[in-house]
């Protein structure tokens, strides 16, 4: 299925756990990412229950200046552990690659592996469609850290904006989604933004879905049912009890995905420090 150059990767927070800040440090997970905005904000006492979509827009009005610095210090990367790993999945021939993420790990792996493949970003809050040819496209659907804190996704009134109407690139995805297999890594699919283009397609009336593969990590049980909800109108093969997943890939491809899923795993990003 991926050797034949139809498939789009889809990626979360977790395919990127191999990667380091400027300074070395794992990136931030959405815990430590409010804890740190926090002390920003109010200094090093203890954080109270403000969230981070909170926190963020408090951050952009009244401190911007140290948000830029925040982000471009936590989320711009400077290292990649197991940068071979990350050299063969994005050398598979991917029709597309999605990622709900905003570092900038293809940027950062072109600097940093002489075998990377050709690869362009593509922000889908900067309104830009990549009609260039020339790389891989890997389509930014909460925004590329490199266009500066003001055009992430955020906080609450910036997923309230992306609410208001239909993005071109999602509808993209969902147009993708309607043609294509899909390979989710890292993710949950817990993102009201995706499920908004979902359901206005649902409601239109929706034709297929193609085959999609959930690689890691595998989805709770009540998220799972809740995703295998669209399997009526979708392609998707709902997994059997115990293996607790999709999987629709053939012999060394399947082998080759799965055998990531330990290094994708939400465990492994509650403890950054194992990860390879």
């Amino acid at each position: 299925m991926i050797g034949s150059g139809d498939a789009i990767l889809f990626t979360g927070a977790g395919f990127s756990l191999g990667a380091r800040d400027t300074a070395g440090d794992p990136l931030p997970d959405s815990e430590t990412m409010r804890r740190e905005l926090h002390a920003v904000l109010f200094g090093d006492g203890p954080p109270d229950d403000s969230t981070l979509p909170d926190l963020y827009d408090v951050a952009l009005a009244r401190a911007p200046e140290e948000l830029e610095r925040y982000l471009a210090r936590r989320l711009r990367i400077g290292e990649l552990c197991d940068i071979e790993r990350y050299v063969e999945w994005f050398a598979l021939p991917w029709r597309r690659i999605y990622t709900l993420n905003v570092d900038d790990l293809e940027t950062a792996l072109g600097r940093l592996a002489r075998a990377a493949p050709a690869l362009r970003s593509i922000s889908a809050t900067r309104g830009d469609r990549g009609q260039s040819a020339d790389g891989l496209a890997v389509v930014h659907l909460n925004g590329d850290v490199r266009d500066g804190a003001a055009t992430l996704t955020f906080s609450t009134p910036q997923y309230a904006a992306r609410l208001c109407g239909q993005d071109p690139l999602y509808r993209d995805l969902i147009d993708d989604l309607d043609r294509w297999p899909f390979v989710f890594v890292g993710t949950t699919l817990d993102e009201v933004v995706l499920w908004q283009h979902l359901e206005l397609r649902r409601r239109r009336g929706a034709s297929r879905y193609g085959t999609a593969v959930i690689s890691s990590p595998a989805p709770c049980h009540a998220h799972a049912t809740c995703c295998w909800r669209i399997s009526a109108w979708s392609g998707w093969r709902r997994p059997s009890k115990s293996s607790g997943r999709t999987c629709a890939m053939d012999g060394a491809v399947r082998r080759r995905v799965v055998a990531g899923d330990a290094r994708f795993s939400r465990a492994a990003c509650a403890a950054p420090a194992s990860a390879p």
